[in-house]
């Protein structure tokens, strides 16, 4: 708890440095242009407080405010031919990349690290906000810094020790928050975590043949920031949560219903043979509001097992582009997963699959 409470009064001090001491000096040597730096250093830091209360009291991705079930259906790291891995300590399933949080008591999905400095896990939900944190942290001390040296040869005798004490916390404080923003973007850029890169989980993912050409690493490198930051390059130095995440734990925390037509026919003999009937795809679609899904499933002979075995990135080969669309029959696919991977939600003792939590 106390370096949070640290962080945040070094904030605070720094803000109210900026604007009692450091802008009336640089206003006797930059004249109206100080309020100008001020006004850009209060935008930054309104921000910087906003990802920063974000990353503390936001929810990193607790698998127990999700379904289990489905939040392991819609991830799409997880292979069904790779079965389950079971936490040992929260007893449930639990998707690749997931870890036990000690300090909250539950599975994270995509745990980086517990944060003391934000008292919380970094996790799938709350480590773009983080990042944001740390960048934007990184630009106001060197704008404090930039300040600081300015103005330094106006600062009187007496004034010298705020000046010093200013000087050296927002020098502290760039130095470690950099280093810290250069190794989440490093990992970031690898589609790697904390945990991960300590573990040795994905040590060869950033390992390409040597014939791969510069183009096709940058295009992966490109891929792997759209997938924690956001689809738009514009969102990524916005703190808003990204489309993808939103949409995978709206979906998780309120699940949508198997049809009851779907659920029927995924109960009898008829789900194993051949391709959805007509009438109970029909229902099926327009009861989850998709009806002009239907030529689509019919066009490519879906049958019982080839829907339920539809991936996220499968989607588009048979026609459906939009995330809305695609998570909206992913929430249907998991709600039938539900019956088939029941037995995760309460595994035995003996079906634990122990692994090496943090």
């Amino acid at each position: 708890m106390w370096p949070s409470f640290a962080a945040l009064s070094a904030i605070v001090y720094v803000g109210a440095g900026m604007h009692y001491s450091i802008v009336p000096l640089l206003t006797e040597v930059a004249g109206d242009t100080a309020r100008i730096v001020e006004g850009v250093f209060f935008f930054l830091f309104v921000i910087m407080l906003y990802c920063y209360f974000s990353a503390m009291k936001g929810d990193p991705g607790r698998l127990s405010s999700l379904v289990p079930s489905l939040a392991l259906a819609l991830d799409e790291e997880w292979e069904p031919h790779e079965g389950v891995k079971v936490c040992a300590r929260c007893r449930r399933g639990k998707p690749p990349r997931s870890h036990h949080c000690s300090a909250l008591g539950d599975c994270v999905l995509r745990m980086d690290h517990f944060c003391p400095w934000v008292n919380n896990c970094v996790g799938l939900l709350n480590h773009k906000y983080f990042i944001l944190f740390l960048f934007y942290t990184t630009l106001n001390s060197v704008i404090v810094l930039a300040c600081l040296v300015t103005a330094a040869f106006k600062v009187t005798e007496w004034g010298w020790i705020a000046w010093f004490v200013l000087f050296t916390i927002a020098l502290s404080t760039f130095v470690f928050v950099f280093l810290l923003l250069k190794w989440h973007v490093e990992l970031l850029l690898k589609d790697a975590t904390t945990i991960e890169s300590m573990t040795g989980e994905r040590e060869n993912d950033d390992e390409l043949p040597s014939h791969i050409n510069s183009k096709f690493y940058r295009m992966r490198l490109n891929r792997n920031a759209r997938k924690m930051m956001g689809d738009r390059v514009w969102e990524w130095l916005l703190p808003v949560p990204t489309q993808k995440n939103k949409l995978i734990v709206d979906i998780s925390r309120r699940p949508v219903s198997a049809p009851v037509s779907l659920v029927s026919y995924y109960n009898s003999p008829a789900f194993e043979r051949g391709p959805l009937e007509e009438s109970r795809l029909a229902s099926s679609l327009e009861e989850i509001g998709l009806p002009n899904l239907q030529h689509k499933f019919e066009e490519n002979s879906i049958d019982g097992r080839t829907f339920l075995s539809l991936r996220f990135e499968h989607m588009a080969d048979i026609g459906i582009t939009s995330y809305h669309d695609k998570y909206l029959v992913l929430g249907v696919i998991c709600s039938l997963k539900t019956l088939e991977f029941e037995h995760l939600l309460l595994p035995s003792a003996e079906g634990l699959q122990g692994d090496a939590n943090v």
